[in-house]
């Protein structure tokens, strides 16, 4: 079967080379198009969710096996056999013992068939010698690095640890606002692919089989992909009918196409500031669809704004680059990506850019701060450092979200107030 020999370049790909799921796909989609791309990324999929775990399996029987050919065939085997079932068995063991005689010639067949013999379902993954209460159990039982796994116990205990690591293995709604310019919820609903969302206004649920990218609600801007813990912040912030502010987007958010949906454009007066307009083409396709004369984008680092800027705002939303642990269910390679070690540099330029947003907010004005993460350091430990150097802020609202609840999100959002002076 082709579309086996592609899983194992693309899986390949994407441990070796450090490549991303999707783009690694992109890469064989282009020189085979009759392919069937849903087995390959089933396949790919389901080994990049039970990584960890397959990769202690397949060290502690063939310890001295290096991470070659035969290694990815092993890994796609224990998918396709275990979860993804889309091979039949046979053809996945003479795919693997290709690799064996070619690579490793001195192993016994037996080797390979009694290995996957005794690994029937998903009971066995785990060697019998690990404690369901510890740390490497969850780990290798939710394909969460260790670190992560002791920073969310430290963080938020044992009991919610758990339950984060068991949202993560579900899927995410796929959540979407409404543009109450174009149409309204009553409209969106009628179409069978979408429901209502109770509990906060304007916002759907889609649950159609066909990609969303497809549907002509989203290609006329008719509802566009957003959070719900985003669009459940909007109604927290109690924002005023005339918006005036200053949005510096480092990781890309949704949050101004909210607002281009929610107010008319006459009350809409924004700085909207990125590190690049490059790949930010959406934001200047919402800007010319909906004719924002009085958005202003453009590119500045955080410590260069006050060239482009000659003034003080009613509110600034500082959006950083994050952790975004909220990607974990959406991208199966996430943890595969992300290093432990970013963490500190993400937490500096967290902080960074606070400390630059903080000098563009006027007297009883606010400071939003949000992000699409679960770590302290990055969220409510962050503002509170924030807070004890800047006396001149004080907290008035701050949440935390978590993938179990009702809002289905990994995500923070602070909002600071500057005082009045009192000389």
């Amino acid at each position: 079967m082709e579309e086996l020999a592609l899983a194992h370049v693309v899986l390949k790909d994407i441990i070796t080379n450090d490549t991303h799921f999707q783009a690694a796909i992109k890469k064989i989609i282009i020189d085979h198009q009759n392919i069937n791309r849903s087995i390959i990324s089933a396949l790919v999929g389901c080994e990049l969710r039970h990584h960890l775990v397959f990769d202690l399996l397949i060290s502690i029987h063939f310890p001295n096996l290096e991470k070659d050919d035969l290694y990815f065939a092993l890994l796609l085997g224990l998918a396709n056999n275990l979860f993804a079932k889309r091979v039949k068995r046979d053809e996945i063991l003479k795919f693997i013992l290709t690799f064996k005689e070619e690579f490793h010639s001195s192993l016994d067949d037996g080797s390979i068939i009694n290995f996957f013999e005794n690994i029937k379902d998903s009971s066995s993954l785990i060697p019998n010698n690990s404690s369901p209460l510890s740390i490497d159990f969850k780990a290798y039982r939710f394909n969460t690095p260790i670190w992560l796994v002791k920073m969310w116990q430290k963080h938020y205990g044992h009991a919610k640890t758990l339950k984060i690591l068991k949202a993560n293995q579900k899927s995410q709604k796929i959540a979407c606002f409404v543009n109450l310019n174009y149409t309204n919820v009553d409209e969106v609903v009628k179409n069978e692919n979408f429901h209502r969302y109770e509990g906060i206004d304007n916002v759907v649920i889609y649950d159609g089989k066909a990609p969303l990218r497809k549907n002509e609600f989203l290609r006329n801007f008719d509802v566009f992909t957003q959070k719900l813990a985003i669009s459940d912040m909007l109604n927290q912030l109690n924002l005023p009918k005339v918006l005036d502010a200053l949005i510096y987007a480092q990781d890309f958010s949704t949050l101004f196409g909210s607002f281009s949906a929610l107010y008319k454009k006459e009350n809409l007066h924004i700085e909207l500031a990125v590190p690049s307009l490059e790949n930010r083409m959406e934001l200047l396709r919402i800007i010319k669809l909906n004719k924002l004369d009085n958005v202003h984008l453009f590119a500045s680092n955080p410590s260069t704004l006050i060239a482009h800027l000659h003034d003080v705002y009613p509110y600034v939303f500082a959006i950083p680059y994050s952790s975004n642990f909220d990607a974990i269910r959406s991208q199966p390679d996430y943890l595969l990506h992300f290093k432990k070690e970013n963490l500190d540099a993400l937490i500096a330029n967290q902080i960074n850019l606070l400390e630059e947003l903080a000098n563009f907010v006027m007297e009883d004005g606010y400071l939003v701060y949000f992000v699409p993460t679960l770590s302290k350091k990055e969220s409510s430990g962050l503002i509170k450092e924030f807070l004890a150097k800047h006396e001149e802020f004080k907290l008035e609202l701050e949440k935390e979200y978590f993938p179990y609840d009702k809002f289905d999100t990994c995500f923070y959002f602070a909002k600071l107030k500057r005082e009045k002076r009192h000389d």
